[in-house]
């Protein structure tokens, strides 16, 4: 998860400085667009599947509070 969610963000951005167009900046922003709106409404879909999150290694995983 937190090595293959920058590669399609990456690949927009290069995919915008080689040829700019509308087209491309509406494609990518629809992107950011989806992706963020997955995560902010069902984060535990992802993050209730990921190793990382168990180990508190995730980025995008909330927080466990320490005792």
């Amino acid at each position: 998860m937190l090595v293959t969610f920058p590669l399609p963000i990456l690949g927009g951005i290069a995919s915008l400085m080689v040829g700019f167009s509308l087209y491309r900046l509406l494609l990518f922003l629809v992107l950011v667009g989806l992706t963020v709106a997955g995560f902010v409404t069902r984060p535990k879909l992802v993050c209730g599947h990921c190793k990382q999150a168990e180990s508190g290694h995730c980025m995008m995983a909330p927080r466990q509070k320490e005792e």
